[in-house]
């Protein structure tokens, strides 16, 4: 019912985006139903280093979409026993929302120590709540706040399956976050002897 070529092509990019949305909603449903279920998930021997730093050169588009700086500094070799689909839909998650609510930095590091292979990603933005960091791992959990403006809103499912990912992996993951400076996910997996 658009008037114009313009409110045509704008109705089409509104009807796009929300289409995107949903599918990437079902998608995330779809994975937790299947963690769900426990299936027990195929893993092996992955270079998280390789996996993290062939994401980057791929988001490094999306960074400078949004004149986001994008720094990384990724230790060679640090190997993992690891499901890659599932780590790489860790890693979209725990890098979209960086750029969400990133004011103008994110930061990425793989590196490894006594026996864990750590990821991080940190971005510089408005930070999340005391109160709120022990719920957003919850199912449809957001916080409310300036954090969650309508364009940054999203299903609140994000960090829940990224948290049964890390389970899956027998890994750990934490957050560090102050109001104003931003927030830190660093996720530890165990890790595996490349000399073996």
């Amino acid at each position: 019912y658009a008037d114009t070529l313009d409110e045509a092509k704008e109705s089409h990019q509104i009807i796009n985006r929300q289409a995107k949305r949903m599918r990437e909603l079902i998608d995330q449903i779809m994975d937790l139903s299947k963690l769900d279920s426990g299936r027990s998930q195929v893993l092996s021997e992955i270079c998280l280093s390789d996996l993290v730093a062939e994401r980057l050169q791929e988001f490094q588009k999306l960074c400078q979409e949004k004149s986001v700086t994008l720094e990384s500094v990724i230790v060679p070799n640090c190997m993992i026993q690891g499901n890659e689909l599932l780590l790489l839909r860790l890693l979209d998650n725990l890098l979209s929302n960086a750029l969400k609510f990133t004011k103008d930095r994110i930061e990425v590091k793989v590196e490894a120590a006594d026996g864990w292979t750590y990821l991080k990603v940190k971005d510089n933005g408005p930070g999340i709540p005391q109160e709120d960091q022990a719920k957003i791992w919850n199912r449809f959990y957001q916080v409310d706040s300036s954090r969650h403006k309508t364009e940054t809103s999203g299903s609140g499912l994000g960090l829940s399956l990224v948290k049964e990912i890390v389970n899956v992996h027998q890994g750990q993951i934490y957050l560090a976050s102050q109001i104003g400076q931003g927030s830190q996910f660093q996720v530890a997996f165990p890790s595996l002897s490349i000399d073996h």
